[in-house]
C-alpha cells in the first residue's frame, strides 16, 4: 500500500508539472489569444480535479470530513473541465458562431451540474473507507449528472469529427492528434470513473480515469 501511495504521489506531481509547463508555454505564447486562454483554464481545472481527488483518497480513513469535502471539490471542477474542453474544441475549428446555441446549452449545463455537486448531496452523497479504498456513495442526482457529462462529451466530439471529415486530407493531421487524445481520455473515464465504480463497485482503479487527462 505504501508503494501504491508513493506511485500516486509521483504521478500526480508529474501531471501537475507537465500541465503547468504546457499551460504556461501556450498561455505566454499569446496571452491575448482566446484559444490560449481557454487552454490555460482547461489546465487549471484539470489540476484542481486531479489534485483534489488525490487529496480525498489520501485522507480517506483518517479524516472523512475533509475527504468528502475534497472529493466534492474535485467533482465540482470536473463538469467545468468538460465545458472548457468543448469551448476549446469549438475555438480550434473556429465555429463559435455556427454552434452558438449548442455553446449556450453546454455552458449552462456544465455550470448547473457543477453547482449541483458543490451545494447539494444529490450527486456525491457521502463516502466510506473500505478495504483501504475510498468509496463514493452516489446521490439521486447521479444519473442526471452522467447524462449532462455525456452531453458535453458528444457536444465536443460532434463538431470536431464533422470538421475532420469535411477537411482536406492534407489538413486532417491537426485534428487527428486532438481526436486521439479525446478518444483515450473519454474511454479511460467511461471505464475507470463510471463503469467500474458505479456498475461493478470496483474503485481501486478510479485514479486511472483522472490521470488520463494528461494524455488529452
Amino acid at each position: 500500500m505504501d508503494a501504491f501511495i508513493l506511485w500516486n504521489k509521483i504521478l500526480v506531481f508529474l501531471i501537475d508539472a507537465v500541465g503547468v509547463c504546457l499551460g504556461l508555454w501556450v498561455f505566454l505564447s499569446g496571452t491575448k489569444n482566446k484559444l490560449n486562454r481557454l487552454f490555460g483554464w482547461l489546465i487549471i481545472f484539470m489540476i484542481l480535479w486531479v489534485d483534489f481527488a488525490f487529496f480525498a483518497r489520501e485522507l480517506a480513513g483518517r479524516d472523512n470530513f475533509l475527504s468528502l469535502l475534497y472529493i466534492k471539490i474535485a467533482w465540482t471542477f470536473t463538469p467545468l473541465f468538460f465545458t472548457f474542453l468543448y469551448l476549446l474544441a469549438i475555438s480550434i475549428i473556429k465555429k463559435e458562431t455556427q454552434y452558438k446555441i449548442l455553446t449556450r446549452l453546454a455552458v449552462s449545463a456544465g455550470v448547473m451540474v457543477s453547482l449541483l455537486v458543490a451545494f447539494s448531496s444529490l450527486v456525491v452523497a457521502d463516502i466510506v473507507f473500505r478495504d483501504f479504498l475510498l468509496r463514493i456513495i452516489y446521490g439521486k442526482g447521479m444519473l442526471p449528472f452522467l447524462a449532462i457529462i455525456s452531453f458535453l462529451l458528444v457536444a465536443t466530439l460532434y463538431p470536431l469529427i464533422k470538421e475532420y471529415l469535411n477537411a482536406a486530407i492534407d489538413k486532417r493531421k491537426k485534428f487527428e492528434y486532438f481526436l486521439i487524445g479525446l478518444a483515450i481520455f473519454y474511454t479511460a473515464n467511461v471505464i475507470f470513473n463510471i463503469t467500474l465504480p458505479i456498475v461493478f463497485d470496483i474503485t481501486r482503479l478510479y485514479f486511472l480515469g483522472d490521470y488520463s487527462t494528461i494524455i488529452l
